[in-house]
């Protein structure tokens, strides 16, 4: 039985649709409601680290077939993947990254506040 076959592959199958996802939603929609509520105008303009960390891991999930890309090296929050070797997300690993995520995003949120009472 092959890896994605097995109840642990399905697992790790899923939670690395279950982080692209959650960076989808950031990117395509979200980043740039917040960043035009600061001020930013673009999107560009609002910068996140978790997030920027979770756009590597989607990198290499979608585009390198799963396998970590360099560019995991310059991490920030999860630094959990070495260069080359299969991104495997357990449940501990997506736990920290949700974590992380919503702690970002209280703070975005602390300073949108912060923005809408100038």
């Amino acid at each position: 039985m092959g890896l994605v076959n097995s109840p642990f592959g399905m697992l790790i199958l899923l939670l690395k649709l279950a982080v692209c996802t959650i960076f989808n939603y950031w990117e395509d929609h979200y980043r740039d409601l917040f960043a035009k509520t600061l001020g930013y105008g673009e999107k560009d303009g609002l910068m996140s680290d978790p997030f920027g960390d979770l756009r590597l891991i989607r990198i290499s999930i979608t585009h390198h077939h799963g396998i970590a890309k360099s560019d995991v090296r310059r991490m920030k929050n999860f630094k959990y993947f070495t260069e080359g070797k299969a991104i495997a997300i357990t449940e501990e690993i997506l736990d920290d990254i949700v974590n992380t995520l919503l702690s970002e995003l209280e703070k975005i949120g602390n300073d949108i506040t912060e923005q809408l009472n100038k």
